[in-house]
């Protein structure tokens, strides 16, 4: 008896793998209908025949039956070589980088089988491809679903190379389905998503040959259309032109994995970038990413900035340059710009001086205010002097509204540029986001009262005791300078351009600082420090518990302080402010040697034996090399001067 039963179970199992094969089983040749989106056919239908052309190991290729009978004995033979072809490069180098740089697809899926489907059917002109969520869904769920994993290409595209970029763009959004939608029960949002996909062909190398590529059309769609919203997806050619020109941007400042980080953590949208920028160890978020590749949209110059992030490596993009709206000041005057902008969507502004009389108390000054308090407008400037240096600025805006002055215009400055651009919207974007209004006005004035122009640093512990620099203009000694109302009581003046500073304490957040000089004006620099509950912020000095070295902190970088004497070069910098930590947090900081003086566009390596060495290589060498911008820090021109030159570092 115990014999026959397990006979008969024996027999079962064999019965139910038979089965099991019967539904794997599909035949080269066959027939089966598909549901498609009528909004992408060429027809408007919304079902067509297809028949099974090919099987490779991860995917099953079908081809649209109507569009197969309508083609010539030779044009179906070159057909079949060309997905032949198709086939072998996905298995090869589409599929395997693809899953292993983004994640996985969902395997073996709804339909319980290992391959994907890949339907090549007649699409509407100029569509490559796209990916439908509701096949991966029972149609109890959705009822057009074709119940199994699956992404559709264009057959206008099979004799042609981008049927390559198309299929492997398609395949990024059935990875990033699982990774975010199946796994962690999230959707992505649609800019993004796409932003990775549009990054694809660069990763596979698709791009080389730049001319003719997707990439070449998606700059060229950029610079059509360069003021297109970021966030808001509507699908047109200026949607794509930008988020593939900010793929390129992410890709040259922070490398390919950056892409990766955002695929497979558990996060979306800005989120997702600051989460990865973070893990990737940068000290970077998403709003100061979007600000300097706007401004790298101008200027796209390597030597401009620090660490090169106003320009592009890949020597293909060099030719990005945006059309700013140019005024020119001819005579003392006054000009006002007025927007309705979107979030995410720039405007550039350049103001050239051609005052006929350098007069040295001549200032720019520049206002701006929205007509929402309540949005979130960033407004850097670069300041371009006529010896060839740039400075970087922001309008320090209280309640939407603030000011900068650009000190000796007349005399000093070649031309400004303002590039004000809302940081309101994080999430939920869709096709048809709100605008807000913007005011920028740009006057020569002629400056009497003093202006604070940086605070450096300009975050510290809510306690206070720490020494902050004040840079500006028109100080007089017996200055008066108060934090959120707090008197500081220790100020020394240097001269009419600096003051050092002792914080007073506070309770955390962004405070105004004023400035009164004793002949009674004075001025309000909105939100210009910041206080923090933190023990350690940029700027801190720290110093492991039975250590003798003292390092200074920039986001997750520490440099040593090789010398007690580079004190002296600082008045923030002082001894009684050092921060004793245990040797783990000490060393949980990243190592950093690179400096660069201010104005100065060389970044130098410096050794213990207190030599600097040039870092004599490219932008796009200095990252290969295992180098990062975030930890070049900022020294003054003393400090520079303090260390003997040695030999150049070269990239070998």
């Amino acid at each position: 008896m115990k014999q026959r039963i397990l006979k008969i179970i024996f027999l079962s199992v064999i019965i139910f793998l038979a089965s099991v094969q019967i539904i794997f089983a599909k035949t080269i040749g066959e027939s089966e209908s598909f549901n498609v989106d009528s909004n992408y056919d060429s027809d408007n239908q919304a079902q067509l025949e297809a028949t099974l052309n090919y099987i490779s190991k991860s995917a099953y290729f079908y081809i649209d039956s109507g569009w197969w009978n309508s083609l010539s004995s030779y044009q179906k033979t070159q057909t079949n070589k060309s997905i032949m072809s198709l086939a072998a490069e996905f298995e090869s180098t589409i599929y395997p980088t693809l899953t292993d740089f983004f994640g996985s697809v969902f395997t073996p899926g709804i339909d319980k089988d290992s391959r994907i489907t890949i339907l090549i059917s007649d699409l509407k002109q100029g569509i490559g491809g796209y990916f439908d969520s509701c096949h991966q869904y029972p149609k109890s769920q959705c009822s057009h679903s074709n119940e199994r994993e699956m992404i559709h290409v264009n057959a206008d595209f099979i004799f042609t190379a981008r049927i390559k970029d198309f299929l492997a763009h398609e395949l990024q959004h059935l990875i990033n389905w699982n990774q975010k939608d199946r796994l962690t029960g999230i959707i992505e949002d649609v800019w993004l998503n796409e932003l990775r996909s549009e990054y694809v062909p660069t990763l596979l190398n698709y791009d080389s040959p730049y001319s003719g590529s997707i990439l070449e059309m998606r700059i060229n769609d950029f610079l059509s259309d360069f003021r297109n919203p970021l966030g808001e997806w509507k699908g047109n050619s200026g949607d794509y032109g930008a988020i593939a020109l900010l793929g390129q941007y992410f890709d040259n400042q922070f490398g390919e994995n950056i892409f990766s980080f955002m695929a497979k953590n558990r996060l979306i949208g800005i989120e997702s970038i600051n989460g990865a920028l973070k893990e990737a160890g940068y000290v970077d978020n998403f709003d100061s990413v979007f600000t300097n590749w706007s401004l790298a949209n101008y200027y796209n110059s390597l030597s401009i900035g620090s660490g090169g992030k106003y320009g592009y490596t890949n020597p293909d993009l060099k030719k990005i340059h945006v059309s700013p709206t140019t005024n020119k000041f001819s005579s003392y005057s006054i000009i006002n710009f007025s927007e309705k902008v979107k979030d995410w969507s720039p405007r550039w502004y350049l103001l050239e001086n051609k005052l006929p009389i350098q007069e040295s108390s001549v200032a720019l000054k520049i206002e701006f205010s929205s007509s929402d308090s309540e949005s979130d407008f960033w407004v850097p400037y670069i300041v371009n002097y006529k010896n060839g240096e740039y400075e970087l600025g922001f309008i320090n805006l209280e309640k939407q509204s603030g000011s900068a002055y650009i000190f000796n215009f007349a005399k000093d400055v070649d031309s400004v540029l303002i590039v004000p651009a809302n940081h309101s919207k994080r999430d939920d974007f869709s096709d048809s986001d709100p605008t807000t209004t913007f005011n920028l006005t740009a006057s020569t004035v002629f400056v009497n009262q003093p202006i604070i122009t940086n605070i450096s640093p300009s975050k510290g512990h809510i306690l206070g005791g720490n020494m902050v620099e004040i840079n500006g203009n028109n100080f007089q000694n017996g200055i008066e300078v108060y934090f959120a109302g707090t008197k500081a009581s220790n100020i020394s003046f240097i001269n009419e351009n600096l003051l050092e500073v002792t914080v007073p304490p506070n309770n955390e957040g962004l405070v105004n600082v004023w400035v009164k000089n004793p002949d009674g004006k004075n001025s309000v620099f909105a939100q210009g420090y910041e206080y923090s509950s933190e023990a350690i912020v940029d700027g801190s000095l720290i110093r492991a518990k039975g250590d003798y070295k003292v390092y200074i902190i920039q986001g997750q970088y520490k440099r040593h302080i090789i010398d007690s004497r580079i004190f002296d070069f600082y008045g923030h910098l002082n001894w009684s402010n050092i921060i004793e930590v245990t040797a783990e947090e000490r060393d949980s900081y990243q190592d950093s040697a690179w400096v660069r003086a201010d104005g100065d566009k060389k970044v130098y390596e410096v050794n213990g034996d207190k030599t600097k060495h040039w870092l004599n290589m490219t932008a796009e060498q200095f990252y290969i090399s295992g180098r990062r911008w975030p930890g070049v820090f900022i020294v003054n021109k003393q400090e520079r001067d303090f260390y003997t030159t040695g030999s150049d570092v070269l990239y070998r």
